[in-house]
């Protein structure tokens, strides 16, 4: 019989959460497995990554059965991945999950309840005992009342990292995988492309850091460190600048503002298409950071570009910083302070050789361990046993 896996996702194709479907449903389809991703409004946005393989509708179109009559029921075995449990992820997927009579699994790509406890500034025990009316108007975010026995019944789960496995009920399988990037990314010159440099009016003896990624309530304190750090260097004579892309959705602090005025090119959010040529423009790539309960559970979507780039890359020892060697594959913050950020990026800029040797160690690292293929075929895998285990009890 042939697979028909259905996505859920909470947001349309504009995030990191869109870019890994739509890899992964790609290649699926490739692989002669039928995918339709659901999204909750705007499903023309499935353009923003390329051309899709696969079918999308909305959440009001899988509401009133849009879904039922594409399905070959006599020849298709159909699962439901929920991409994660945020609310109207979790309606909408125990509906189609009811009314199609089939398993649905739940993909974990942050600690929701640590970004559920940001939003409502206190400790997420004690939001738990709120109302559950109280949730019902932040349908992007989990519902406590709910969450947890939501997980507890899936066939199964996926996360993005292993340290998100804590949060697997007791006696549902789990598969954690990574992500990847496109492969126009391994291809990128290792020099950097003064060209465009030059078009943004950046000078060829200037060191560029290239940042792409939103300023939020997590993490305002860490990127407005690097725009102290590339103050500080500029203090000290270097000649840096900052390539930013992305939105803010948080301010950052008064000083990293002016920071950015002077040194800083905010290049705004741009569709994910157009981030190579930033990447092509930059000497070294920084991920700002600490180990933390928001750091730790998380995949930043944007390091498999920077270490498939060839270009030397700075980050903290956690999550994915803890795959990497210091000074062979990376270089691993201390504290994440602009002095440690700074130290850092001086220490590449002072040995060009030791640069391009990171450099290339990351590239052989991406190569090895970023793959969309390789990671669909995982994730095929585990549907494929699921429903294995499923029709043999």
């Amino acid at each position: 019989m042939q697979l028909h896996v259905i996505f859920v996702n909470y947001r349309p194709f504009e995030d990191s959460s869109g870019i890994h479907i739509f890899f992964l449903a790609n290649e699926m389809q490739r692989l002669g497995i039928r995918c339709t991703v659901c999204v909750p409004w705007n499903t023309s946005s499935v353009t923003t990554f390329g051309t899709a393989l696969f079918k999308t509708i909305s959440y009001p179109a899988a509401f009133l059965g849009a879904l039922l009559g594409t399905l070959n029921r006599k020849h298709e075995q159909v699962i439901v991945h929920a991409w994660t449990p945020r609310e109207n992820v979790r309606y909408l997927t125990r509906f189609l999950s009811k009314r199609l009579s089939v398993p649905y699994l739940v993909h974990l790509e942050d600690n929701e309840e640590d970004i559920l406890a940001s939003h409502f500034n206190m400790p997420y025990e004690d939001v738990a005992r709120l109302p559950r009316h109280r949730f019902f108007k932040f349908p992007l975010l989990i519902n406590p009342g709910y969450y947890l026995k939501f997980l507890g019944h899936a066939a199964g789960m996926t996360c993005i990292m292993k340290s998100l496995e804590r949060f697997v009920p007791a006696g549902v399988p789990a598969l954690t995988f990574w992500p990847a990037c496109e492969p126009e990314f391994f291809s990128i010159p290792e020099e950097p492309e003064y060209e465009i440099r030059r078009r943004w009016g950046i000078a060829d003896d200037e060191t560029v850091i290239t940042y792409t990624g939103n300023v939020h309530q997590a993490n305002s304190e860490e990127v407005g460190n690097l725009y102290l750090a590339v103050d500080l260097l500029n203090k000290q004579g270097k000649r840096v600048r900052l390539i930013r892309t992305g939105s803010d959705f948080m301010p950052m602090g008064e000083d990293a503002v002016r920071a950015g005025t002077k040194y800083a090119l905010e290049m705004g959010r741009r569709a994910p298409v157009e981030l190579i040529q930033f990447i092509r423009a930059a000497d070294i790539l920084v991920q700002p950071g600490t180990p933390g309960s928001f750091d730790i559970f998380r995949f930043p979507s944007k390091l498999p570009m920077y270490f498939a780039s060839g270009r030397p890359v700075i980050l903290p020892k956690v999550n994915i910083g803890t795959h990497v060697r210091n000074e062979v594959d990376c270089l691993h913050l201390k504290d994440g302070s602009p002095e440690d950020i700074a130290a850092k990026i001086s220490c590449l800029i002072e040995n060009k050789d030791f640069a391009r040797r990171i450099g290339r160690a990351g590239r052989m690292f991406a190569r090895a361990n970023f793959s969309w293929e390789t990671t669909t075929l995982q994730v095929v895998r585990f549907y494929e046993n699921i429903l294995a285990n499923r029709f043999s009890t």
